[in-house]
């Protein structure tokens, strides 16, 4: 079982903001801690997340801070104004720790003359943070 839960990733969109075909509400703090500590118990220790879900990067953050457990977060971001790292050390501050994955939100931003610009010099600076894109068609 443990090798099949590796394979998923919570989806914290709703973490954050309005967001669920079904709740179509943000979930509280309190039901975010037992959807968290559940995950863990059954060995599911990947998070999706992105500076674009309201604050579900600080809900999550919280969580951390409070149970001080290490999770696999994939983040994503979507600013074009904003150089990556900057995205990155929010995103960071956030959480409380650093995303292991940080990846474009979509296409358009991968493909971005800033992001390719800048795309060598954060992995040398960051040479443990996967960084990708996130692609919807």
């Amino acid at each position: 079982m443990k090798k099949r839960l590796s394979k998923i990733s919570l989806g914290s969109a709703n973490f954050g903001f309005n967001y669920g075909i079904y709740n179509k509400k943000k979930i509280k703090f309190e039901e975010v801690e037992k959807i968290l500590s559940y995950a863990k118990k059954i060995e599911i220790c990947k998070i999706d997340t992105a500076q674009a879900y309201g604050d579900s990067e600080k809900v999550i953050g919280k969580y951390i801070n409070k149970i001080e457990t290490k999770w696999n977060i994939t983040s994503k971001f979507n600013n074009l104004d904003l150089p990556l790292e900057d995205q990155l050390i929010i995103s960071k501050k956030n959480l409380n720790t650093f995303p292991k994955n940080f990846i474009a939100h979509s296409a358009k931003f991968f493909k971005s003359k800033y992001f390719i610009n800048c795309f060598w010099k954060f992995k040398n600076k960051y040479p443990k943070i996967n960084i990708g894109v996130s692609i919807y068609s």
